[in-house]
């Protein structure tokens, strides 16, 4: 490692070697001693270690990646990543999304980014990661999807029904009523209400007719038991 080489100012005649940085390195004093580092991170003094210089190279190169950008947080899990994605302060109020496209960006990261990239290392999530999450999710569909319905891409009314439920929480629907607002057909409707069920989206209110709702909406039957109400709220509240 090419740096300046002086004397350690704590131990008398060991050689440390001064990289940028503000990186110390240490060459080992005697054989099967590891080569040692020591810097300074988030106001932190940290530490890293390699059986051969060669290694420690390699292990000093994504500190000092953080070192020049002052990007300390790279070291935190992509969970967390994606959690600031959705986190609603991290717009200006004006910009901030509908409940409608929040809703829709929580259940895309939870099926298609989280399973990529939410135990990868910020740091370690490269292009291959984010085109696994893109190759995963929908994609854009060609063809006339019928006379009544728009173009749209596999799964794109699946988001649109998605998109509905959240708007009208306390509601319960048929296939054909969600139809006079979507304008797709009741019967593609229809399967996407039953897709939404078996994901856990939906739930199926009524047999006769079939009528869905969002999944925990449920309201309480009438006379149920009030002494209930600490899991009850706790329920609501998941």
């Amino acid at each position: 490692m090419r740096g300046d080489s002086r004397e350690s100012l704590r131990h008398t005649g060991r050689p440390v070697i001064e990289l940028d940085l503000g990186i110390l390195v240490y060459p080992p004093e005697t054989d099967g001693e590891p080569w040692r580092a020591t810097f300074t991170e988030n106001g932190h003094r940290r530490f890293r270690q390699g059986a051969t210089e060669a290694r420690l190279a390699a292990k000093l190169e994504k500190v000092r990646e953080r070192l020049s950008v002052g990007a300390a947080n790279m070291e935190r899990p992509g969970r967390d990543l994606i959690a600031y994605y959705l986190d609603p302060d991290r717009l200006p109020i004006g910009q901030r999304w509908s409940r409608k496209h929040a809703h829709t960006q929580r259940r895309l990261c939870e099926r298609f980014a989280a399973p990529v990239i939410d135990a990868v290392t910020c740091q370690d999530i490269k292009t291959s990661h984010m085109q696994q999450i893109v190759n995963a999710a929908p994609t854009a569909g060609e063809g006339d999807r019928g006379r009544k319905a728009p173009a749209a891409r596999p799964g794109g009314l699946r988001e649109k029904v998605l998109g509905h439920l959240p708007d009208h929480p306390d509601a319960e629907f048929t296939p054909h009523e969600i139809h006079k607002v979507l304008s797709h057909s009741s019967g593609a409707i229809a399967n996407t209400l039953d897709t939404l069920v078996k994901h856990g989206d939906a739930e199926l209110a009524t047999e006769k007719p079939r009528k869905f709702r969002l999944a925990g909406t449920a309201t309480a039957p009438a006379g149920a038991d009030s002494s209930a109400g600490s899991d009850g709220d706790l329920a609501g509240a998941a």
